[in-house]
């Protein structure tokens, strides 16, 4: 378990607002409006999800900590927790599964994405953001998350495209801003 995490979940959602890390603008416009299965992997203290929620889905966070996921249930009583860590076997099947800004903390992220992936409906879709490691801002972000003990594996947007195109899906790439990129695929 994450001692960041752990230790910040309290403050998490002021740090992103402040650092203006908390922007999922790119993430809303990519999902369809039509009432969809949710997983929101890594989705923590569940601003997402509240969203999400809001607009119609049935959203199900996969996160292991419980002090985030805990805010989220305050957040919004709709939102399912699933407390277990990435890759994990479950037999559900989602419409869409959104993987925002963690998939630099999961190892190994081919088993990870294997077992979204094994999670993914039939013509469902996948969106996945994270820092681009290339950007100077991220390496500060980088470098606070290993200050606070925790071990990340950058990922850059080249090397996700080339596995979901691996996997069979038809994929999309943008970047969002100077440090974050967005990428998503679909079966099908």
């Amino acid at each position: 378990m994450s001692y960041l995490f752990q230790c910040y979940a309290k403050v998490y959602d002021k740090f992103m607002n402040l650092f203006s890390l908390d922007d999922d603008t790119a993430i809303l416009n990519l999902i369809e409006s039509h009432p969809q299965k949710i997983a929101d992997v890594g989705g923590g203290t569940g601003v997402t999800a509240d969203k999400l929620i809001k607009l119609g889905h049935r959203v199900t966070i996969i996160d292991p900590c419980l002090q985030m996921t805990q805010l989220a249930k305050k957040k919004n009583e709709a939102i399912r927790v699933i407390n277990k860590s990435m890759p994990c076997e479950l037999e559900e099947k989602f419409d869409l599964i959104l993987i925002r800004d963690c998939l630099h903390h999961v190892k190994p992220q081919t088993e990870m994405l294997d077992c979204c992936l094994h999670m993914l409906g039939e013509d469902g879709m996948i969106i996945i953001t994270d820092f681009s490691p290339e950007c100077w801002k991220t390496k500060l972000i980088f470098l606070f998350e290993r200050c606070c003990f925790e071990s990340i594996k950058p990922v850059s947007e080249s090397k996700l495209l080339g596995y979901l195109e691996q996997a069979g899906l038809q994929v999309e790439q943008a970047l969002v801003n100077q440090r974050d990129y967005i990428v998503w695929g679909r079966k099908g």
